[in-house]
């Protein structure tokens, strides 16, 4: 009878062991789940927010700026960790050569290639339009700093033409 019972003692240790993976991998799982999701949302919130600082400055008067810098009022913009670099760049006019010779290979053939004016790299998430945004120079690509931008926004009217101009921060 004791040794019956001692088989028994076994088996439930085995399956409190195999019960104690299982939850230890699902919880991984969703764990993983989560921090794609965060990274997902970062880029959302980076999108949302630099469409909305254009569109402000762009209704401002012509001179108008605004610095997203860790020095402003208006802080860096955040990135998710996997973008290491920003490019933005005037659809309407041709790349500059001596821009484009600071840019690795593989990044100069990406900003030729795709058709929007803002440009995560690597390319994990989709690039996007800005409308009325333009560099002040073509293509003008940002490091990310601990996942985070920073750069200045000004209104211009120049030719007739009312836009917002991205540029450095000095």
């Amino acid at each position: 009878m004791e040794r019956r019972g001692i088989v028994n003692q076994v088996f439930v240790y085995i399956f409190v062991a195999i019960v104690i993976a299982l939850i230890v991998l699902f919880g991984f799982n969703q764990i993983g789940g989560i921090l794609r999701i965060s990274e997902k949302a970062k880029y959302i919130d980076f999108k949302l927010n630099l469409e909305k600082s254009a569109e402000s400055i762009f209704v401002k008067s012509p001179g108008s700026l605004v610095e997203y810098s860790k020095m402003s009022s208006k802080k860096p913009l955040i990135l998710p960790k996997s973008i290491k670099k920003v490019c933005f760049k005037n659809k309407d006019k041709e790349l500059d050569v001596n821009e484009l010779n600071k840019l690795k290979e593989d990044e100069k053939n990406i900003l030729k290639r795709i058709d929007k004016n803002v440009i995560l790299l690597p390319l994990d998430y989709d690039a996007f339009d800005i409308e009325g945004l333009k560099t002040s120079k073509n293509p003008l690509c940002f490091n990310t700093l601990n996942e985070k931008i920073s750069f200045i926004l000004e209104s211009k009217f120049v030719n007739d033409e009312n836009y917002v101009e991205i540029r450095e921060v000095s």
